[in-house]
């Protein structure tokens, strides 16, 4: 299976959400980066122990549904590499519409996601979601 397939399935089950699908495509220690996330947010996860947790919360807690549009997902040069840019659309469970532009770095190695970063625009989080709620909804008090 190529990097590209692992990312594909990988897009497919966040979308679903069929979170431990997309666990399992997920490497015990692989780095997840978020750079531009509001400060409610974390802005990195070493391993799934750390991203699970906040996964689940989101998009379990928070969203009645989220889906993907407009997927790009190209293989890099190097064949562990993918990049894509994409867009979503949300409806969170407060009755607010969450939509985003992203960019993304994948890494795979052995067909497990090893490293991931993410670029989004994190004023449409703020719009959909505030600070205060946002930070309650996926459970952060600090």
């Amino acid at each position: 299976m190529s990097s590209l397939d692992v990312v594909h399935m990988i897009m497919q089950h966040l979308s679903t959400p069929d979170l431990a699908k997309w666990s399992a495509l997920m490497d015990d220690d692989a780095l997840i980066e978020t750079p531009f996330s509001p400060p409610w947010l974390p802005r990195a996860f070493r391993g799934r122990a750390e991203w699970e947790p906040t996964m689940l919360r989101w998009f379990g807690d928070v969203f009645h549904s989220f889906e993907w549009i407009d997927l790009d997902l190209r293989p890099a040069a190097d064949p562990e590499y993918v990049y894509g840019t994409g867009k979503s659309k949300g409806l969170a469970k407060s009755g607010a519409v969450y939509q985003n532009e992203y960019s993304w770095i994948f890494r795979i190695q052995n067909g497990k996601m090893t490293q991931y970063t993410e670029y989004f625009n994190p004023l449409n989080v703020l719009e959909a979601f505030g600070d205060e709620q946002g930070a309650r909804s996926i459970g952060r008090k600090d």
